[in-house]
């Protein structure tokens, strides 16, 4: 009897040893927003019928992205957690971001006014351009930083209509800045809104001249360095002029960077790139695009809507950088989607995913 009762007990001692060795399994952790291959989201296991739910949304969403061929990369994070990560790429390569570099533009400008370079946004672009006091056209000399920024210059400028959303008589004219300069004027600055990668380039230029370098060369030392953003591949103009609006290839995860740059109001790793003042007053509507009925800022597009207001920059073919402050959340899509209603489809992901909080 003795024997049988030890026995017992030696048996029950090796099952829960071996119960103790073993653990359930763990989420994924991702410590560095960098896509990978798979898209496996990274989720915290429900707590109640409440989460549960979110959780079978969030997957299903999750799921729709992955399922769409013309998605190339994309992160989302949440309070400081990557939530969903996925990439066609086994590895992370360098991508455009098209016209999300008019976004990257304005934090240079906001950073050439923080530390002096320029003396504000209300400053005339005659005093960089001195040859439009020749121009036969007196509103040129009205023209501000601030409308350039807000795309009210007045140029005549069809690349949201005769152009179809491409400018090529800039791309391939020999003086970028003459052409647009020589642009006739349709209305006077600040009385209408029309989409204008030239005000972009203008931008660069007059960052080039108030800084005495070149954009790239600002923007590493005051911008992506304090990030940790180490490889962008930034195109020239032929007179060697950064292009202000479109053609920077940067990794999708130093993308992250900026987004998570503008939801800590200018701050990174302790560190004030930018002022908090400028990335406010960038991020509030000044202006409403006429083609497309959208709220622009000082070169971030504004979703002002009542329940969780968000910002965002946009490039050509569905490449997005947006932040929404109030549920914390940051999301970058590289996209290689068709400029009709597909392009906007990463923008309708990011609201149903702050629509679930």
């Amino acid at each position: 009897m003795n024997k049988t009762i030890s026995a017992l007990l030696v048996l029950s001692m090796l099952f829960v040893t071996a119960c103790s060795n073993s653990s359930l399994p763990e989420p994924p952790v991702v410590e560095t927003p960098m896509p990978t291959s798979n898209g496996t989201p990274v989720t915290a296991e429900p707590d109640n019928a409440s989460d549960t739910e979110l959780s079978k949304a969030r997957e299903a969403l999750f799921e729709q992205i992955r399922n769409n061929p013309g998605i190339q990369v994309a992160l989302i994070m949440e309070d400081g957690d990557m939530q969903f990560e996925h990439s066609i790429y086994l590895e992370s390569v360098k991508l455009n971001i098209n016209s999300c570099t008019k976004s990257v533009m304005s934090i240079l400008i906001g950073i050439a006014i923080d530390k002096g370079y320029i003396e504000g946004v209300d400053t005339k672009i005659i005093t960089y351009f001195p040859e439009l006091e020749h121009d036969q056209d007196s509103r040129k000399r009205e023209i501000t930083i601030r409308h350039l920024l807000t795309f009210t210059t007045g140029f005549d400028w069809p690349e949201w209509g005769e152009w179809r959303g491409i400018p090529d008589h800039l791309y391939y004219s020999e003086n970028w800045v003459d052409f647009i300069l020589n642009r006739p004027m349709d209305y006077a600055p600040g009385e209408q809104s029309a989409y204008n990668t030239g005000s972009s380039h203008l931008l660069s230029a007059i960052l080039q001249k108030a800084s005495g370098t070149t954009t790239s060369s600002f923007a590493t030392e005051h911008l992506f360095s304090p990030l940790g953003i180490e490889d962008v591949i930034w195109p020239q103009d032929p007179q060697g002029i950064n292009t202000g609006g479109h053609g920077m290839k940067m990794y999708p995860a130093d993308a992250m960077k900026i987004g998570l740059l503008y939801l800590h109001n200018g701050r990174y790793d302790g560190i004030q790139i930018v002022s908090e003042d400028w990335v406010n007053e960038s991020t509030k509507r000044h202006s409403r695009i006429v083609q497309g009925d959208r709220g622009y800022g000082l070169h971030w597009w504004v979703e002002d809507r009542p329940d969780i207001p968000y910002f965002y920059a946009l490039g050509g073919g569905g490449q997005f950088i947006l932040i929404a402050p109030e549920v914390n959340t940051v999301a970058v899509f590289i996209s290689s989607l068709n400029m009709g209603n597909d392009y906007d489809l990463p923008r309708s992901y990011f609201e149903a995913f702050i629509n679930d909080n």
